[in-house]
């Protein structure tokens, strides 16, 4: 018996979580269908296909008789054929939209290229493919589902694409699910890349970023496109504005005065960190993009950076030196101590600030997060089709295991201090389980907002005030 998405299955019950995803991922679907004929394959008894109410035409192909005779009857009004995803009885281009929805991880790795192969053929050259499928971390894990042939790693669902799709749309979770465009003139294929396409980077700092701009600055000008006929893989990712440590203003209100107009690593005004003023009009047509890190783990790295003299620095000595050698707890703190300048950064406030404009919307358009970070630069190079290459880190802290520097009462004052942060960015203690603020963040824009000076982080109509 074939793994089978039925509302009336155990499982599948009323409030289920296996309901709710099922639901879910077809509405998202269906959202994304504008009319026209629209295949869904493996349909299954048609369950999901029916939530599919945009399309005009609907047509699902299952090699489970069983499943497809049950379906005739519930749904008459899609056309259900018997048939082999690998091998369809359709014709040529001509689909509008193809919806595949867990499907891929049902046959063996060889056969995934063949399936992708064969979405391509029955999709119409103007046409697109709406896709999801599970993915693991690292190749060779599984969820011990015993029906799923296959998970694949994101970079391994790429493999399977590149040079027959465009990724239009991604939502790259442990549910991977995206939007494809097919690329079905493959003479001298180069894709065009606008600014809209050119990542812009915001340093957040102590994120990674510095190996991250350094490895690209010196060949920023330099723009190199990923050519279908011969993919280039010869710097990290490329082309990218490496902004430094930054902040987005749209106004002159809020977290504006944390800003200066010229580079260094001091800001007079306040003693603390530098942080350079980029105006939204300079940066809005590129793709602006950041990376956050457990702000656990963050925190120690911050303690270590500002407890050391460094000489690869600009200044080799923090503001922030002397409270540092008393020791990680009272460099915390300190930091969030009510003598604490509320505009000198960090403090208790949001320390991921530049997330955010200065008139409280957010600044960036995609989230890396630096535990995972070769992998999304990976799907971030997959979805703007441009240059990656995995390379080693140019600067490591080398503060071990985060962990170690908290007692349980330290861990529970930052774990109180910085809830708000941890439940929107999705880390506990140990790392991250999930997250509320996805890798694309085009449909938060005006549901995530953050006030600098009320110190007042919103998520749709949820209001989070300061904890202490």
């Amino acid at each position: 018996m074939a793994e089978r998405a039925d509302p009336d299955l155990l499982g599948f019950e009323e409030g289920s979580m296996y309901r709710e995803g099922v639901i879910r991922r077809y509405n998202w679907g269906n959202d994304n269908i504008t009319g026209g004929l629209v295949l869904d394959v493996p349909v299954g008894m048609g369950w999901g296909a029916s939530l599919l109410t945009n399309a005009e035409t609907l047509i699902g192909i299952d090699k489970n008789e069983e499943a497809i005779e049950r379906g005739k009857l519930l749904y008459p009004h899609i056309d259900f054929r018997i048939g082999d995803m690998l091998n369809m009885d359709i014709d040529d281009d001509s689909i509008d939209v193809v919806v595949c929805f867990e499907g891929y991880e049902h046959v063996s790795r060889e056969d995934q290229f063949k399936l992708i192969d064969e979405l391509l053929r029955v999709v119409k050259p103007e046409g697109k493919v709406i896709f999801s499928s599970p993915t693991v971390h690292k190749i060779g894990d599984h969820s011990e589902n015993e029906f799923h042939l296959y998970e694949p790693t994101l970079a391994e669902f790429e493999e399977t694409i590149i040079g027959k799709f465009d990724i239009l749309e991604i939502i790259p979770t442990s549910e991977m699910k995206c939007i494809l465009k097919p690329i079905k003139n493959k003479e001298n294929i180069v894709v065009n890349v606008t600014h809209n396409r050119v990542p812009a980077y915001i340093h957040i700092p102590k994120t990674g970023g510095t190996s991250l701009g350094q490895l690209e600055i010196a060949n920023k000008d330099t723009l190199k496109y990923r050519e279908i006929k011969d993919i280039d893989m010869g710097g990290s990712i490329y082309p990218l504005n490496y902004l430094g440590h930054c902040a987005v203003i749209n106004t002159l209100n809020g977290y504006s005065r944390l800003t200066t107009d010229r580079g260094g690593m001091v800001n007079p005004e306040t003693g603390g960190a530098k942080i350079i003023k980029v105006h939204y009009e300079d940066i809005k047509n590129f793709f602006k993009i950041t990376t956050v890190r457990n702000p656990f783990s963050l925190l120690v790295s911050l303690y270590c950076h500002t407890k050391v003299h460094n000489n690869r620095y600009r200044i080799n000595k923090h503001p922030d030196h002397e409270i540092a050698q008393h020791g990680f707890e009272h460099y915390i703190k300190s930091i969030i101590s009510d003598d604490r300048d509320p505009d000198r950064w960090p403090n208790r406030k949001f320390l991921h600030i530049q997330l955010f404009r200065s008139d409280f919307k957010l600044a960036v358009d995609w989230v890396n997060h630096i535990e995972t970070l070769d992998d999304d630069l990976r799907v971030l190079a997959m979805c703007l089709n441009i240059g990656y290459e995995k390379k080693e880190y140019q600067r490591d802290g080398k503060i071990g295991d985060y962990r170690q520097y908290y007692t349980q009462e330290l861990f529970e004052l930052v774990a109180k201090v910085w809830d708000r942060e941890l439940k929107l960015l999705g880390y506990n203690f140990d790392s991250f389980k999930h997250y509320e603020l996805h890798h694309s963040v085009k449909n938060s824009y005006n549901i995530v907002k953050y006030d600098w000076d009320k110190d007042q982080l919103t998520v749709g109509d949820k209001v989070y005030d300061p904890t202490i």
